[in-house]
């Protein structure tokens, strides 16, 4: 060997071709199963919701803690704290404090609790879309 590289045969460039193309791909589709949008964020933590309503309505204690397990771990997501305000961190606060006040109602068996902490979850969910959306049109000027 005169130390000169051999060009690669067509079918070992197209291998290597298609080879790259695959983990490009996987890579890509990774990377975006990984972070989710917020709003996808948001229409899971409306289902959550949903399910939190069902629980109170039939009184199915497990479905409530279950649920709000789950809306608890959501909040705690890079995507929903992600280049957030002050004031956002404080709202997102006053979410995970009446969440985990309805964790525990769900725990105690404790319907009035829970549908008190369900309200007060939902307030701070109108409260902070409310500054969110005065947020971005302050932005638009």
């Amino acid at each position: 060997m005169t130390g000169e590289s051999q060009p690669m045969k067509p079918r070992t460039l197209l291998i290597a071709i298609l080879a790259l193309a695959f983990v490009g791909t996987w890579w890509s589709q990774a990377q975006t199963a990984a972070k989710p949008t917020t709003k996808e964020i948001m229409a899971e933590k409306l289902d959550y919701a949903h399910f939190l309503l069902n629980g109170i309505a039939t009184e199915n204690f497990d479905l409530l803690a279950n649920n709000a397990e789950k809306l608890n771990q959501l909040s705690q997501s890079t995507v929903w704290r992600q280049g957030r305000t002050p004031e956002y961190e404080a709202l997102s606060a006053d979410f995970r404090r009446h969440v985990v006040a309805l964790t525990k109602a769900a725990k105690d068996r404790n319907l009035d609790a829970a549908s008190l902490a369900y309200v007060q979850i939902s307030l701070s969910c109108v409260n902070c879309h409310k500054y969110m959306r005065g947020v971005k049109t302050a932005e638009l000027h």
